[in-house]
């Protein structure tokens, strides 16, 4: 038979009521407190989320800041070659170059004046208008009667021309027109026009180039000079 009386439960019950009391009072972790913590609890996850991702990105753009180096250094080993076999080019040329033209012709004879003119020529073609010009100019001052004397004088305008020196060079390609002999006549009117065109002169050019056409029906530049007209 149970003999236990009811009074004996009360303990317990009063301890289960203390508990639930204690809760209630505040003397456990409140509901705002837990929900402060799970905040930044996530934010410290967020955060390092984001470092992750940044960390990733960096890595990224190392990478391809580190093809980009490899590219530029490969660009730069090629382009140091290239200055290289350039010099040595140079250097090449600079020991196999002529001379600087002779500036005191006078006296010469016309088989010297003849083979000076062509290496004037020579130098022409090669680009070297400075020492073309200088060369024309001695032969065009030597003294000596030479049917090219005319010639002489024409190629210094356009050694000039080549210089880009285009106003001298009018001023050489008119005095073509002082000699008697006419065989470069409609050269240097064709290059008069060109020198202005290069300056810009448009309005002059064009007037120039109609003289071409009136002049020198029959000259082998009335093609180009009509070509000319057409674009201005």
């Amino acid at each position: 038979m149970r003999t236990d009386h009811p009074i004996k439960c009360f303990p317990y019950i009063g301890i289960t009521a203390l508990i639930i009391v204690f809760f209630l009072s505040g003397c456990g972790p409140s509901r705002s407190v837990i929900e402060d913590k799970d905040r930044r609890i996530q934010n410290q996850v967020e955060q390092i989320e984001q470092l992750q991702h940044d960390n990733a990105e960096l890595r990224r753009d190392l990478a391809q800041l580190a093809r980009e180096n490899r590219s530029l250094n490969a660009r730069i080993a090629e382009l140091e070659k290239q200055l290289l076999e350039e010099r040595e080019r140079l250097k090449a040329l600079e020991e196999t170059k002529e001379p600087s033209p002779r500036t005191d012709l006078a006296g010469i004879s016309v088989r010297e004046f003849d083979r000076e003119y062509n290496r004037a020529l020579n130098l022409f073609m090669n680009r070297r208008y400075e020492d073309a010009k200088n060369l024309f100019t001695s032969l065009l001052h030597s003294g000596v009667e030479h049917p090219l004397i005319m010639n002489c004088q024409y190629w210094i305008g356009e050694s000039l021309f080549g210089m880009r020196e285009y106003r001298q060079a009018i001023e050489e390609f008119q005095k073509v027109f002082n000699y008697e002999s006419r065989l470069k006549y409609d050269d240097a009117q064709i290059m008069t026009a060109n020198s202005y065109f290069m300056l810009g002169n448009k309005e002059r050019a064009r007037e120039e180039y109609q003289t071409l056409l009136d002049r020198y029906p029959n000259s082998e530049y009335v093609g180009f000079a009509r070509h000319r007209l057409r674009e201005m």
